[in-house]
């Protein structure tokens, strides 16, 4: 359900302690701006599951599902209320989750079961000037890191257009560096496992810690994870002693977030889901 993603975008956000990146314990004020942030994200997230409702009734074809637009006015919306550059990759999943999750209640088929051929559909068979304003959107923000791995991969607003490539071909370059970009069917699969791997976890924080820690360790290979043992039973000690030495790289370690919330509402629906509360 909808609004079950965007509790667990909350808990994303506020869960304590990710070392280096977003929680409730952290004295800056980005907290407060990023749950601002999110807010704003809300309206795009119910426009998003209600077109992929609609696309599962028959009502839109996918070339009309616009994603790519919903982003952009996401980050836009972002931007104009804080006056900071947005979270890519958490945003962009909360969005292309919502829609998901209506094509799941409009076909009355489980996430989990049908995940392929929705993002098949949700993801890569749009239009290439959806994925052209997507990209145009990254470069407004002035995030140049994202737009030089896209032309470093021969990916142009240019070529995306001569090559009818779709957002899905986008996403799948910017996971290298944004997790929430993973949710895309080259990558999403590492995240679905995990997921199954939650069932026993205390609660939805402990959930959520243990995912940030999976992708920073083990997906994306920052050093200083590697000595993180979420069974550890002192780690909120090595946790809070890790986020004042991160926390200058806030901006890159933001990008584990997105693929917490993946994980989370893999989770949500898996099997033996995982409860909220």
């Amino acid at each position: 359900m909808i609004k079950d993603i965007k509790r667990a975008l909350m808990i994303t956000l506020t869960s304590p302690v990710k070392p280096g990146s977003i929680h409730r314990f952290m004295p800056e004020i980005e907290f407060e701006e990023r749950i601002v942030e999110a807010l704003e994200v809300f309206d795009i997230m119910d426009e998003a599951y209600r077109r992929g409702k609609e696309l599962a009734l028959g009502n839109i074809d996918s070339r009309s599902l616009g994603l790519g637009h919903l982003i952009s006015s996401a980050y836009k919306n972002a931007f104009d209320s804080i006056n900071e550059r947005p979270l890519p990759g958490l945003d962009a999943a909360a969005i292309v989750l919502s829609s998901i999750d209506g094509y799941s209640e409009g076909i009355k088929q489980n996430v989990i079961n049908g995940i392929n051929s929705f993002l098949s559909r949700i993801l890569y068979k749009g239009k290439p000037r959806d994925a052209v304003e997507f990209v145009e959107s990254l470069e407004d923000l002035g995030l140049s890191n994202y737009i030089n791995l896209l032309e470093r991969s021969g990916i142009t607003k240019e070529s995306i257009e001569y090559e009818e490539r779709s957002l899905g071909d986008v996403f799948e370059i910017l996971s290298k560096i944004d997790s929430g970009f993973l949710l895309n069917l080259k990558h999403y699969s590492n995240l679905l496992k995990f997921s199954k791997m939650l069932m026993n976890s205390k609660n939805v924080i402990q959930a959520a810690l243990k995912s940030y820690v999976y992708i920073g360790k083990d997906l994306f290979k920052i050093e200083e994870f590697s000595d993180l043992d979420i069974n550890d039973p002192n780690i909120l000690s090595k946790l809070l002693s890790k986020d004042k030495l991160l926390k200058r790289n806030r901006e890159d370690l933001n990008a584990i977030l997105g693929g917490v919330l993946i994980i989370l509402y893999f989770s949500l629906n898996n099997e033996n889901p995982l409860k909220l509360f």
